[in-house]
């Protein structure tokens, strides 16, 4: 019978990610769930990343702060939240994820989604940055357009226009260019879905 397992061994979150196997093949120290549980495991994991964008609510106050004070809050939110994307793309991609199951798709919209609400916390952090604010709506737009949670897989068609969008992106060092960068290393993995 195929398990899903979590390796605890050190990597991103203190963890390796999610691996597939059966029971009893020689591996490092592994903790074994059925199918029925993948869902819940990733949610979780979904969860740990939510802790940083909770941080970088309280600098949305900065704006009644005098305005050395304000510069220094923003520089702080641009670079906390480029470190959030940064350990998001760093959970390897489970091979599991390129078939249709169920639970795995409801968990990839979910991070998705987080992916989101990131995206619209910077908008509202930089709003007198125009560039930035244009090139993360255009990335919204491309994402409502996916109706990816609709029907679990992605359309060609969508995946290269992330791909457009990350080669349009103007700051090399901002955290625009790796929202592309990481939407179109999730979502190029369902290809090769037929859309709904």
């Amino acid at each position: 019978m195929k398990y899903i397992y979590w390796s605890s061994c050190p990597g991103p979150f203190g963890v390796r990610g999610w691996k597939g196997g059966v029971r009893g093949e020689r591996g490092e120290s592994q903790r074994w769930y059925s199918s029925s549980s993948q869902g819940t495991r990733i949610m979780q994991l979904l969860l740990s990343l939510l802790l940083p964008l909770l941080q970088m609510l309280s600098l949305m106050q900065a704006a009644s702060l005098p305005t050395d004070v304000r510069g220094r809050s923003f520089m702080k939110g641009i670079n906390m939240a480029d470190q959030l994307l940064h350990k998001i793309s760093s959970v390897p991609i489970p091979d599991y994820l390129k078939t249709p199951v169920t639970p795995m798709n409801y968990s990839l919209c979910s991070m998705i989604h987080i992916l989101k609400i990131s995206a619209d916390l910077i908008a509202n952090i930089s709003k007198h940055t125009t560039e930035i604010k244009t090139e993360i709506h255009d990335l919204n737009r491309f994402m409502e357009q996916s109706r990816l949670c609709q029907c679990g897989g992605i359309k060609p068609q969508i995946s290269r226009d992330l791909q457009e969008l990350q080669s349009r992106a103007r700051f090399s060092k901002t955290v625009t260019p790796r929202v592309c960068y990481l939407l179109t290393k999730y979502l190029t993995n369902m290809d090769r879905q037929e859309s709904c």
